[in-house]
């Protein structure tokens, strides 16, 4: 009998591909997302969709009923570090109100399991490899936002029959091979995704927040994560019983770059000369984030299949050149 699993934010980026490996590992799935920042028709027509916001505790309730889901995968979020210091409040209110919501429309519906979609900006910035239990100061509003929404469900967790795992991403970049999907439009700010808008011209220059860190070159070091790796990492958890009712898991390679680091592989990948300019520092930036992500080795089935840097960039010009016939008018 297939499972039938509800992916908040299931539109999005990293949604997206979550959806795409379920559905090719016969799940079926139900998708719901308010298209503030994301598209419908990145997904099958045939996959069930609510065009619905998850502080509709009602809606969500009624949408978990009529369809007997008991395992919810929890993506919907807003995702950026300097949109988060300039609207703090909003950031709250998204990710941690709208937790909260979906939590209770849980509980209403007796859910079994819920995944969560956190982040390694719940640890301070440091020099080693960062484990689970290691101290978790987060440095921005959105940093906070994530870790007031783990400790909602913890909370939850214990006053209730449901299992939750909580999925601490590092910087998540690339696109599946399939070219079915990968990050939409011009809005992402992400590192790699902005390099390779740069590098075919949608814009004009690649900002380097910062370059007089205590790094080898100056710039902050990040452990990037293919997202095809993390869509795999989350079904291998959803099909895995752990003793412990709730479970935290890092979800990265082990491995440090710094942004000259993705720069320079970038102009050799994409064979294209990039208008780098560089800025103060951003707030909110951590110096270094790096996972150790043993626990998701040992304790899982889990092994990722695209851990090179290289692959990750080329997936994601690959995807964009697509992407950009879609989004990007013609002048």
């Amino acid at each position: 009998m297939k499972q039938t699993v509800l992916v908040t934010g299931g539109c999005g980026y990293i949604g997206s591909h979550i959806v795409y490996d379920l559905l090719d590992h016969d799940y079926d799935v139900v998708v719901v997302d308010n298209l503030s920042n994301s598209r419908r028709d990145i997904l099958p027509m045939d996959v069930t969709f609510y065009q619905a916001d998850i502080h509709d505790t009602e809606r969500l309730y009624d949408i978990l009923r009529m369809h007997a889901i008991k395992i919810v995968i929890h993506m919907a979020a807003f995702i950026s570090v300097e949109e988060s210091v300039r609207n703090p409040l909003t950031y709250y209110h998204n990710n941690v109100e709208g937790t909260r919501s979906l939590l209770a429309a849980c509980l209403k519906n007796n859910i079994t399991k819920i995944l969560f979609s956190s982040t390694g900006a719940v640890y301070q910035s440091s020099e080693k490899p960062l484990k689970e239990h290691d101290p978790q100061i987060p440095s921005s509003p959105y940093g906070h936002s994530k870790l007031m929404a783990e400790q909602l469900i913890a909370d939850t967790v214990a006053a209730s029959d449901i299992n939750a795992v909580i999925l601490r991403y590092f910087n998540v970049a690339g696109a599946e091979r399939a070219g079915r999907t990968g990050q939409q439009g011009l809005s992402a700010t992400h590192l790699i995704a902005r390099t390779v808008q740069v590098a075919a011209g949608d814009l004009d220059v690649l900002t380097v927040m910062g370059n007089d860190y205590p790094t080898q070159d100056g710039t902050c070091i990040r452990d990037y994560i293919h997202v095809s790796d993390l869509a795999t990492a989350h079904r291998t958890v959803l099909e895995q019983n752990f003793p412990e009712r709730l479970k935290i898991f890092n979800c990265g390679y082990g491995k440090g770059y710094s942004v000259k680091d993705v720069i320079d592989h970038a102009k050799k990948i994409i064979r294209a000369d990039l208008n780098v300019r560089i800025a103060e520092r951003r707030p909110g930036d951590a110096i270094q984030v790096v996972a150790d992500n043993s626990a998701l080795l040992n304790e899982t089935l889990w092994r990722p299949e695209h851990d090179d840097l290289e692959t990750i960039i080329d997936t994601a010009w690959k995807w964009y050149q697509r992407e950009r016939l879609v989004s990007v008018p013609n002048t």
